[in-house]
């Protein structure tokens, strides 16, 4: 039998009252709001309409899940945001940035776990050191790159309904980090192979010699990687990456065998490339390779997707030591093209360092929550129910976020017009705030 869409969408826009107010938290930062809707809503909604406007969806601009939601926002997560747009609405930035992330590659969406890695979104790094993600985002509607600066304001894509998702809506959240700038690795071929080549031709053919190795200089890198490059993650366990200074630098090995569902063969001093699979989990990966004498571990992501996420670290796996090596994840792509110059014998090495952008943000939700998880365990000793544990380093964290709320009539930087809006479930953002976001009447 068919589900009734108005009973869903009454279930959705279905505030909790244990959701935290966020006009309580100290914020320091007003931000825009992230989307333009195609003319002022009015904020306030009549009740008999508020859990229906049509028959398929909330009132457009109206949130749905807020700090804390019942359905997906909790512990690092807690202050996230999800208004229901029409597919197509624009998506600004809500402060000025860098791209760090952008993918607008996938299609579809649904409420299923296998969907959690195919939404599109953007990830805008900002001056102190804090990021925005605009997630759900549509199909082929990117308006920007990694590496574009954005002012604030400045439309970036366009929400749609894709990854886990159970209707057409933009997720939005401020992060104190984010995967991708946790960690550096560049992987490059070594003299050896130069040396190899120019060697070929014997002693006696020092022209031959020459050009071989001439022709070993110029040849390209394997095939996926950019300037040596490599998109990578630390893993949730990585309690420790050398700073960008002093970084780790050590051949590149294949692991034997490829997803360590057994012990491996010894990988002395070098850094072990390793399949991800579903019947070993990550941390034991990593302890296995270490305990073949690795000194770093490469996870390649066995799901065919341009973005990495953090490995994970479970309850059950965090009552043992962490590993004593770095970790970090590679996309499917980059991962398969080193796997394959390693089996044609040419020898790589990589390099690996902590991102120099990882921790510039201090305080917040992160640091709050850290002591608070002290004070726990100084109060209890013994292990707690509750489990109090601060948040491991390379998860992002999301943080407080309000919105500015500009005086009728003025600016958001107006003297007098720097008033904060905390969305509420159930609510349109006011007028105003819409038109700070950057409303232009057509």
């Amino acid at each position: 039998r068919r589900s009734d869409p108005r009973r869903e969408v009454s279930a959705m826009c279905r505030g909790r009252q244990a959701e935290t107010s966020l006009s309580e938290k100290p914020v320091s930062i007003l931000w825009r709001l992230p989307f333009r809707l195609p003319s002022p809503k009015p904020s306030r909604v009549p009740r008999c309409c508020r859990a229906l406007a049509r028959a398929d969806r909330p009132p457009e601009g109206m949130l749905v899940q807020g700090v804390d939601g019942a359905s997906t926002h909790r512990d690092e997560l807690s202050y996230a945001y999800d208004w229901a747009l029409a597919v197509g609405t624009p998506v600004l930035a809500a402060r000025a940035g860098v791209v760090v992330e952008a993918c607008d590659v996938f299609r579809a969406g649904a409420p299923k776990p296998e969907y959690r890695p195919l939404a599109n979104h953007v990830v805008l790094r900002h001056a102190d050191g804090l990021y925005s993600r605009y997630f759900h985002l549509k199909q082929g509607s990117l308006r920007t790159s990694v590496g574009a600066a954005v002012s604030v304001g400045q439309p970036i894509a366009a929400s749609g309904n894709t990854g886990f998702s159970s209707g057409p809506h933009l997720h939005f959240d401020v992060t104190d980090s984010t995967p991708t700038e946790t960690s550096l690795l560049s992987v490059e071929r070594t003299a050896t192979q130069q040396q190899r080549a120019g060697g070929a031709a014997g002693a006696g053919a020092t022209d031959t010699a020459a050009d071989a190795t001439d022709a070993a200089k110029e040849a390209p890198p394997p095939p996926g990687l950019v300037s040596g490059t490599v998109k990578s993650a630390a893993a949730a366990f990585c309690f420790a990456l050398p700073p960008a200074s002093s970084p780790l630098r050590a051949p590149l090995v294949l692991g034997d065998p490829p997803t360590a569902d057994s012990p491996l063969a010894a990988c002395d001093g070098a850094v072990v490339l390793l399949r991800r699979c579903l019947h070993v989990d990550f941390v034991d990966k990593v302890r296995r390779a270490e305990a073949a004498g690795a000194v770093a571990v490469v996870v390649v992501n066995n799901k065919p997707v341009p973005a990495v996420h953090t490995m994970g670290w479970g309850p059950a796996a965090q009552r043992e030591a962490p590993p004593g090596v770095p970790a970090v994840m590679v996309p499917l792509v980059e991962g398969e093209a080193m796997a394959e110059a390693l089996q044609r014998g040419e020898p790589l090495v990589c390099t690996l360092s902590g991102s120099p952008h990882l921790g510039r943000f201090r305080g917040g939700h992160r640091e709050a929550r850290a002591a608070a998880c002290a004070a726990a365990r100084a109060a209890t000793p013994q292990a707690s129910p509750l489990d109090p544990r601060p948040w491991l380093p390379f998860v992002p964290v999301t943080q407080p976020a309000a919105f500015a709320w500009p005086a009728e009539g003025g600016s958001p930087e107006a003297e007098g017009g720097r008033r904060a809006y905390f969305p509420a479930v159930g609510e349109i953002p006011p007028v105003a705030v819409q038109r700070a976001a950057g409303w232009e009447e057509t």
